[in-house]
């Protein structure tokens, strides 16, 4: 048996080069859903004021803010990294989206 031969049923040509196989493995780090939804909270008035029932009061709240606080809260330095960690992903529908969809059922706006 030969190392460092091609197996006769695949052509050298069909082995990836090492720069296309770190390529081909590197994750994906586009945003997804979670990367959407966490968009969709921050730009949000309500969120806002749900943050603010949390505890959460800086200067004044924007997207930004409320950014920094889901990001925080989370662990994860981008938005994108939501559909990625799973540990992340936990935390964020389990500590944000949940609890704060229950607040707004709760809400009379």
């Amino acid at each position: 048996k030969r190392l460092n031969h091609p197996s006769p049923r695949h052509s050298a040509t069909a082995c990836p080069t090492t720069k296309e196989f770190m390529v081909s493995t590197k994750p994906n780090q586009k945003g997804g859903e979670l990367t959407k939804w966490a968009g969709i909270l921050c730009n949000d008035p309500n969120f806002w004021k749900w943050l603010e029932t949390k505890g959460w009061s800086p200067y004044r709240f924007d997207s930004f803010t409320s950014g920094e606080i889901v990001r925080t809260i989370c662990g994860v330095q981008s938005r994108r990294e939501l559909d990625h960690n799973p540990a992340a992903a936990r935390i964020f529908r389990e500590a944000i989206m949940r609890p704060f969809d229950e607040w707004k059922r709760c809400q009379k706006f």
